[in-house]
């Protein structure tokens, strides 16, 4: 049915595009330099163009291997590629934020928007920065003070107790463990999750509706990609870069099992008989004494052809 199908489509991009891809190849400068990545141009170009051929690379791997391992299992091994790289991200962003065993409490005169505790929010704030005592591995041990020309006074009281204010990155020797992370996110997410979608949509849908239900998908995917955009840059200064991409991963882990549980495989079909797959039922069929894994198929006749 032409309903389901666009259903099914139209959740694929939709998990695909809110698991906030194109926030890293927006945002992956400002990510990596509020990270402690990027103290010079140089730097940040570099990360840039990181992002850029990581890109590049991912797509060069689905021409590869999308053909030999079908559309469906290509698609489950870039969700699931695509879960460890967030969680390797947020892992690296709280490596960045670890305080150290002597906690420095946050003075009584720092305003309201610049109580942060860990230095990744408070750096994402344009209008704080922080003060820190220590810059050992994976160490922030200090606080969050106002960087705003009014504030200067407090500067003041950080270099006269000893601490070195920075306003633009956070001193750590894991934050290249993040741009790893973010350059395999952008890889996986290459994969499976930005051409897969797109192949469902140009060969499940009948030919009666094709072109309308694919100018359909395209215009959701940019609908989203301008969605995720605003709301990234609105949102990581107030719920902190960890605190975001666990969304993403949250949203991304709910695609893999929609995938894993309602998206059948399309390879090998005809165009014209590809929309069929999802008017007819289908059921996981059990392997045979050969040792062949068991697979999603299509029942074309009696559900007595499941073992």
């Amino acid at each position: 049915k032409a309903v389901v199908s666009t259903q099914s489509t139209g959740a694929l991009i939709t998990f695909g595009q809110l698991s906030g891809f194109s926030a890293v190849m927006f945002y992956s400068v400002q990510v990596a330099h509020t990270a402690g990545l990027g103290k010079s141009s140089t730097d940040l170009f570099l990360v840039s163009e990181g992002v850029f051929l990581s890109n590049v690379i991912g797509v060069i791997w689905s021409l590869c291997v999308i053909d030999q391992l079908g559309r469906r299992r290509t698609l489950l091994a870039s969700q699931a590629g695509t879960v460890l790289s967030l969680l390797a991200v947020i892992l690296s962003v709280n490596l960045v934020d670890r305080s150290n065993d002597h906690y420095v409490p946050i003075p009584d005169y720092v305003s309201e928007e610049c109580r942060a505790t860990q230095c990744t929010a408070c750096i994402a704030s344009p209008h704080c920065g922080f003060c820190f005592f220590n810059t050992t591995y994976g160490s922030t041990e200090g606080y969050c003070l106002d960087a705003t020309a009014a504030g200067h006074s407090l500067l003041d009281r950080c270099e006269i107790a000893g601490g070195y204010f920075q306003s633009s990155y956070c001193p750590s020797q894991s934050n290249y463990m993040l741009l790893i992370a973010m350059a395999a996110f952008v890889i996986f997410f290459s994969l499976g999750l930005a051409p897969v979608p797109f192949m469902y949509a140009s060969e499940i849908f009948p030919q009666r509706y094709r072109d309308l239900l694919t100018g359909l998908s395209i215009s959701t995917y940019y609908t989203l990609t301008a969605i995720v955009n605003l709301a990234f840059g609105f949102l990581y200064p107030i719920l902190g870069i960890s605190n975001m991409f666990l969304i993403f991963l949250s949203i991304t882990l709910a695609g893999f099992l929609f995938t894993l549980i309602f998206t059948p495989d399309i390879s090998g079909r005809s165009p014209e008989t590809i929309h069929l797959v999802f008017q007819e039922p289908w059921c996981k069929c059990g392997g045979s004494s050969s040792g062949r894994h068991s697979e999603y198929s299509t029942i074309l006749s009696s559900p007595e052809h499941c073992d």
